[in-house]
Parts: C-alpha cells; structure tokens; sequence
C-alpha cells in the first residue's frame, strides 16, 4: 500500500510541477538546403518565444545530436532580428539531421522537430581562409579530408579566365599562393573544382603605393 501511495505522488507531483522533465516540440520549422560549401539552415523566432538560450544541433548518420552553435541572451537577440541563418560546412556529410533545443528561465527543455537531408555531393575539401597579402600575393588555406587534386580558375570581372592552375593538397591544412604582379586591379573570382564538387572565391585587387615601389624595384633588379 505505501509502494501505490509512493507512486501516486510522484505522478501528482509530474503533472503539477512547471519543471518538465519531458522534452517538447514547438512548431519553429527549420529549413535546409544544400550548397557549394555545405548546408545552409535557417529558420524564425516568433515574438512570443520565452527561451534564454537556444542550441543548433546535429546529428549525422542517425548519432546522437551534439552542439553545432549556442545563441545565448536570446530575447535581446530576437529584438534585432527574427531570422537566422547558418552554414554548416563539415566535411565528410552526406546524411544529416537539425534540430534546435530551447532552454528556459526554469531550466526546462523543449525542442523544434528535427529536419533531415541527404547531401548529393559530399565535401571533401573547404576553403579555411583567403587574404590578399602585400606585393600581389593571394594566399588560400584549405582544409582537406584527404589527398585531392583541385583545378584553381581565376576569372577577372568581364568573366574572361585569366589563369588555371593544378593543386595538391594534403590531409589537413594546405596553404596556396598566387602572384598577381601582372593582373590589373579590379574584382576578380576564382572556382575550385574536383569533379562535380565546386568552391567559388571572390576577393579585390588593389596595389597599394609601397606595393608599386617594392614591384617596380624588384622588376629592375631582375633585369640587372
């Protein structure tokens, strides 16, 4: 009897505690699409969202969904905006699923229903940084989860290809460097290629005047 008795105050004490510890489902759809750099997820907050923090979480092959991105001191976030979006551009994915995970003032949980979505072409690469460096250098660092041999174009801003290159990269960080000394100023894009999987750059050319000097006194040593 004091067994039946234990249990049915633990259940009166499930049904009027505001400390749920069942998760829930809110209506927030998440949306995903595929790009050339990964997936791009976005979604909206509605104004009567009571959450003080908010996790993006992934799960990939069917695991267990682990933190991809916390957004903290959501209510003065969602004053500035009700749109969000985010590029997720881990290597090595092809079947993955989303779902966000609303934390409130009392510590309780709920979260938005998980979205899933079969990537077509796997990355196998990802552009880690670019920065144009003084004297017309561009340097791009890429990360790679394997040997792979990429096509480098460079097409200047009348859509004309001004230079292809062959590169190697390694497992892990790969940095390249191109020389644009003889490429005028101006907007120019480039596209990586291997096979159908695709990066594309865009970055500005602009000599700088100590730029000038130190080219034009380098071409004048080259010639003495």
């Amino acid at each position: 009897m004091k067994n039946y008795l234990t249990l049915a105050g633990l259940v009166l004490l499930l049904l009027t505690t505001n400390h749920s510890i069942f998760a829930q489902e809110t209506d927030i759809e998440l949306k995903t699409k595929e790009v050339n750099s990964g997936i791009v997820i976005e979604w909206e907050f509605s104004d009567d969202l009571s959450a003080y923090q908010i996790i993006l979480e992934r799960s990939v092959h069917g695991t267990r969904f682990n933190t991809l991105e916390t957004y903290d001191d959501v209510q003065n976030l969602i004053e500035d905006k009700s749109s969000f979006t985010f590029l997720d551009n881990q290597m090595g994915m092809d079947k993955v699923a989303y779902r966000l995970r609303f934390i409130e003032e009392d510590r309780s949980v709920f979260f938005s229903k998980p979205v899933e979505i079969d990537k077509k072409t796997v990355n196998t690469y990802r552009v880690a940084s670019q920065e144009l460096l003084p004297q017309g250098v561009f340097k791009v660092t890429l990360e790679s989860i394997g040997q792979t041999n990429l096509e480098f174009i460079l097409i200047d801003e009348d859509g004309n290809k001004v230079l292809t290159e062959k590169w190697s990269a390694d497992i892990g960080i790969n940095d390249f460097f191109i020389n644009l000394d003889y490429f005028q100023d101006g907007v120019y894009s480039a596209l990586l290629k291997k096979g159908k999987e695709y990066q594309t750059l865009t970055f500005n050319k602009t000599t700088r005047k100590s730029d000038e000097v130190a080219m034009k006194s380098s071409r004048w040593k080259a010639k003495h």
